[in-house]
C-alpha cells in the first residue's frame, strides 16, 4: 500500500524542479575539485558561463552605437567604488570570453590573473565548502532538511542584505517583504531570519510553487507567509508564460518564447497587491527571468510611497537584452535618492551570473 507520505516523496523524486535541486547540489559537490582548496602554484579555475549571456552583451557592445554611454550612464550612478568594479568585471567577462554557439553552457578556464575575480571572490572560493557548510548547519538547525538548495547568492550573500547598513535594514522592522520570484523558497526562508511582519511569495510555475509550498509548510512561523501561484507585471490580468526552457528544459519566462511550452498565466502587479496592505512595504527582492522591469514599473506607487530596499536581478541580458540599463534609468527617474549597489554573488558557479541591484535609501 503506498502511503500519502511515499507518495509524495516518489512525485517530488520524478519532478524537474526536485531533479534540477539534486542537479544543483551534485554540482556544488563536484565543485570541491575545482573551488573548494586553490593550490599554490594553481593557474585557473574550471566554471561554467552562460554563453548567451556573454554572446548577447557582446554583440551589444559591439553593434549598438550608445552601448558604452549606457554602461558609463549606469556606472554615474553606482553608490560605491567597488560596484563600479563589479559592473567593469560583468561587462569584460563578455567581451574576453570564448563565443560559443552550442546548446548546453561550457566550463571554461579562467586564469587567477586575468582580474575576472575580486579580493572577496577568492576568499570566498578559497572557503567554499567551510561556509556552505555553516550555512547548512544554520538553516538545517532552524527548518530541519528540506528541498531547499543552500547557495552563496541566497544565504551568504543574502541577494545583496550583507552590504546594506544595519540601521537600514532594522528600519524595515515590523514591515512586509515581497519575493517576486520565490522559486522553491530559497530566498522566501533567507527573508524569513529578518523581521518583517509578513512575507508575500509569487512563484508562476506550477511544479516550483508546489515545492514552494511543501517547503513553506514544514516552517514553524508559517502563518508569516502567503503564497501565490501567480506573476507579478506592469498590469494586472493575464500573460503567456513558457516553460521547458533553459538547457536543464526547467526554467520558465514571460519573456523568451523559443523552444517554450506556452501556458496562460495570472499577473498582479505590486500596486494592486499593496492597495489591500495598510503596513508599510519594507522591501521587494525580485528574479523573475528578465520581466523585472516590468514588475518594477508595477510597483512605482508602492516605491515612491514606502521607498522599500529593493534586491532586484541585473543579469537577464539573455531573456531581455538591454533590461539592466533600463532598470537604472527609470528608478533614477523617480528622483527617490536611492543608493545603487551593483554586486556580483556566485562565485562557485555560473560565472557571469547573479548580479544584482541592491538599492535602499539612507535618510
Amino acid at each position: 500500500m503506498i502511503t500519502r507520505n511515499l507518495f509524495k516523496k516518489i512525485w517530488l523524486k520524478l519532478n524537474p524542479t526536485y531533479r534540477k535541486i539534486n542537479r544543483i547540489e551534485a554540482q556544488l559537490e563536484n565543485m570541491k575539485n575545482n573551488l573548494l582548496y586553490l593550490p599554490e602554484g594553481i593557474k585557473s579555475l574550471k566554471m561554467t558561463v552562460s554563453h548567451k549571456n556573454v554572446n548577447l552583451i557582446f554583440h551589444s557592445a559591439v553593434n549598438d552605437p550608445i552601448f558604452h554611454e549606457k554602461v558609463n550612464r549606469f556606472r554615474n550612478h553606482l553608490y560605491d567604488q567597488t560596484s563600479k568594479e563589479h559592473l567593469d568585471r560583468y561587462i569584460k567577462k563578455a567581451m574576453i570570453m570564448p563565443k560559443f554557439n552550442i546548446e548546453f553552457p561550457p566550463q571554461i578556464k579562467i586564469p587567477l590573473n586575468s582580474n575576472l575575480f575580486s579580493d572577496e571572490d577568492l576568499i570566498v572560493l578559497a572557503n567554499h565548502e567551510e561556509i556552505l557548510n555553516d550555512l547548512r548547519k544554520v538553516y538545517e538547525k532552524k527548518y530541519g532538511r528540506s528541498e531547499i538548495p543552500i547557495h552563496l547568492h541566497a544565504h551568504y550573500y543574502k541577494c545583496g542584505m550583507i552590504y546594506i547598513p544595519d540601521r537600514i535594514i532594522e528600519s524595515t522592522r515590523d514591515s512586509v517583504a515581497i519575493d517576486g520570484g520565490a522559486w522553491v523558497g530559497d530566498t522566501a526562508i533567507m527573508l524569513n531570519n529578518y523581521y518583517f511582519s509578513k512575507i508575500h511569495c509569487f512563484e508562476p510555475e506550477p511544479t516550483a510553487f508546489e515545492i514552494l509550498k511543501n517547503n513553506i509548510n514544514k516552517i514553524h512561523t508559517n502563518e508569516q507567509f502567503t503564497l501565490y501561484n501567480k506573476g507579478l507585471g506592469e498590469k494586472s490580468g493575464s500573460i503567456d508564460f513558457y516553460t521547458g526552457l533553459g538547457y536543464l528544459g526547467n526554467a520558465s519566462s514571460a519573456v523568451v518564447k523559443e523552444k517554450g511550452t506556452k501556458k496562460s498565466i495570472e499577473i498582479m502587479t505590486i500596486d494592486d497587491l499593496v492597495s489591500n496592505i495598510k503596513e508599510r512595504i519594507g522591501l521587494i527582492k525580485i528574479d523573475v527571468e528578465g520581466f523585472e522591469e516590468q514588475v518594477l514599473k508595477g510597483a512605482e506607487k508602492t516605491i515612491i510611497r514606502d521607498k522599500p530596499i529593493l534586491l532586484c536581478a541585473a543579469y537577464h541580458e539573455d531573456q531581455s537584452p538591454g533590461q539592466v540599463f533600463r532598470i537604472m534609468d527609470y528608478l533614477t527617474s523617480l528622483n527617490l535618492s536611492y543608493k545603487y549597489i551593483f554586486r556580483g554573488m556566485q562565485p562557485d558557479s555560473w560565472f557571469n551570473l547573479e548580479y544584482d541591484l541592491i538599492c535602499y535609501i539612507d535618510n
